[in-house]
């Protein structure tokens, strides 16, 4: 049985509207790609500032890294804990405490850090 011009049209948007739903979904994939590697490059640039030689700079990075609020800072927060200055210390202690990625991961009770509730 042919097809009338009608149903023609239906089976045209039909496959339009699959053709644009795939093209959503791989550019919102890319977009989580994308975004993923960036946060991971700004975690990645605050944990090599903890090293830097100015102790305001280390300060600065631990703030960044606890605003981040990723599992994954929660490890040079704790190293940045035997900072040689007392304010980066500070920082990294307000840190943790402060993004409770200490508590999630279990780690608070053994650094004596207190959540905020």
């Amino acid at each position: 049985m042919p097809q009338t011009g009608k149903a023609r049209a239906m089976h045209f948007a039909n496959d339009v509207a699959r053709a644009f739903m795939g093209l959503s979904l791989l550019l919102l994939a890319f977009l989580t790609v994308q975004t993923a590697t960036r946060a991971q490059g700004k975690i990645d640039q605050q944990v090599a500032l903890l090293g830097h030689a100015e102790w305001s700079v280390r300060m600065q990075a631990a703030e960044m890294l606890g605003s981040l609020g990723n599992k994954r800072t929660v490890t040079p927060l704790i190293e940045a804990l035997n900072d040689r200055h007392e304010d980066v210390r500070a920082a990294a202690k307000t840190a943790l405490s402060v993004s409770r990625l200490a508590a999630e991961t279990g780690q608070i009770t053994r650094m004596g850090l207190n959540a905020c509730p």
